[in-house]
């Protein structure tokens, strides 16, 4: 869930190189209630960022009993 930030169509690459179709679901971005329902629904919680290595998304997630895989930070390169 969230933005793209411009990455998703390498993104949904990825997933479909790996044959991930069936267990990855990206909704976009969601707020509030939709979020949390988001979050208590997911199997884990994952936040690359490019600006920090923890936010209150995953206090959130930690909140709901969710594994976390968080990022100092991520670096792609559009296949440069």
């Amino acid at each position: 869930m969230g933005p793209d930030n411009g990455f998703l169509a390498e993104l949904k690459k990825v997933i479909a190189d790996l044959d991930l179709e069936e267990n990855i679901i990206i909704t976009g971005p969601l707020f509030n209630k939709d979020k949390i329902e988001a979050i208590v629904d997911c199997d884990i919680f994952i936040m690359p960022s490019q600006y920090e290595s923890f936010t209150t998304s995953g206090l959130e997630a930690m909140a709901c009993g969710k594994p976390l895989i968080l990022t100092k930070i991520i670096i792609f390169t559009h296949g440069r």
